[in-house]
């Protein structure tokens, strides 16, 4: 199915160039309501926000944290995270510092109740992060920072991906009550 649909599109495009833009998913926005929350805003080097509630959550490469420096082992999280529960991200920064370890185990027990509905994911700057271990979170790497980047997180943030891969909440610096405060509008089980 999805072949002659590509094919039918691909056709369309090479003969009305000027709709392209149009046809990007990634364009694809939810207006406001309870269930999308934007708290802070991102820092680095872009003018505004790049990542933002009601958007899908960009494409970029990340490395599994037990993968070997070379890109071979790279990964989509878009592709990772293509699946049926919620997703906590949390893009570290280049500095984990005592507060932010603190705060990412907040946010782990938070979910901790719901763990059935929300999965965490973390991506720090380092393969093999040893400021990270012994938290229950998939862990990534971002060598280049590069992702980071992309999100207009090079200081950190936090993100609640919904199940259709949108960005439910995004939270600039990493902050544990705003994430709990979302996820008690969203889902039962959080106290």
């Amino acid at each position: 199915m999805r072949s002659p649909i590509l094919r039918l599109f691909t056709k369309y495009y090479q003969r009305h160039p000027a709709d392209m833009e149009l046809g990007f998913q990634l364009r694809i926005q939810y207006r406001a309501s309870q269930f999308i929350e934007n708290r802070g805003k991102p820092e680095g080097f872009h003018a505004g926000p790049v990542v933002k509630v009601g958007v899908r959550l960009p494409g970029g490469q990340v490395l599994p944290a037990d993968a070997k420096p070379a890109r071979e082992g790279a990964i989509s999280l878009y592709d990772y995270f293509n699946s049926c529960i919620y997703q906590l991200l949390v893009l570290t920064g280049p500095e984990i510092t005592r507060t932010l370890r603190n705060g990412i185990r907040t946010l782990l027990a938070v979910i901790a109740p719901v763990s059935d509905q929300i999965a965490p994911a973390i991506v720090s700057d380092e393969l093999a992060d040893v400021r990270l271990e012994g938290l229950d979170a998939t862990l990534f790497a971002d060598p280049t920072l590069e992702y980071h980047y992309t999100c207009g997180a090079l200081h950190g943030a936090v993100y609640i991906v919904r199940p259709d891969g949108y960005i439910g909440f995004a939270g600039h610096p990493v902050r544990a009550d705003a994430v709990k405060a979302y996820l008690k509008k969203v889902m039962r089980g959080i106290d």
